[in-house]
């Protein structure tokens, strides 16, 4: 257990201050009023479409004030508690994000086992692909390391080196 006794950060006004202002602005450069906080917002600022800049600044007014309180409560929590709390919400908002794509869930528990064999055949079937290639590859780079002439061993080694030291995800994008 940390021993150190300090004031928590989120318990200052200056940096609550601060994180409204910040979280604010980032809600304000979205337009809102056309989701389900618009909706909600209805009474306040009429036709969410028609609101304008009233109504972004409404949303994102009462976004922040929900985001700012709920951390300052958050922190008066013990650790332990914080830490479900956070994880809680953050399981709410993946399965709120993951109902906004309106999927049609009786669909994919009908036709489940049809898409999860078709997606291993096709991953067994690019992996032996892949490694067929990648063992060309590394064939001729191994001989062209193991070759004399210097042409040959310098795209070799500029071949291994190169692909070792560029992340994967440069590579295969």
């Amino acid at each position: 257990q940390d021993t150190v006794e300090s004031e928590v950060l989120v318990h200052k006004p200056w940096f609550i201050a601060a994180v409204f202002a910040v979280v604010l602005a980032v809600f304000m450069l979205f337009n809102l009023t056309g989701t389900t906080f618009g909706e909600f917002m209805r009474p306040v600022i009429g036709d969410p479409e028609q609101s304008g800049l009233y109504g972004r600044l409404a949303i994102a007014f009462m976004i922040t004030v929900v985001f700012c309180l709920n951390v300052v409560f958050i922190a008066f929590a013990p650790l332990k508690v914080q830490v479900g709390i956070v994880w809680l919400e953050l399981l709410l908002l993946f399965l709120a994000f993951f109902d906004s794509f309106n999927l049609s869930l009786p669909f994919i528990s009908e036709n489940l086992p049809y898409l999860i064999t078709q997606g291993v055949v096709t991953t067994i079937y690019v992996s032996a692909i892949s490694l067929v290639f990648a063992s060309m590859i590394a064939i001729i780079a191994a001989v062209a390391k193991l070759s004399s002439n210097g042409f040959a061993y310098a795209i070799a080694s500029f071949y291994t080196s190169f692909s070792r030291g560029l992340p994967l995800l440069m590579q295969i994008y």
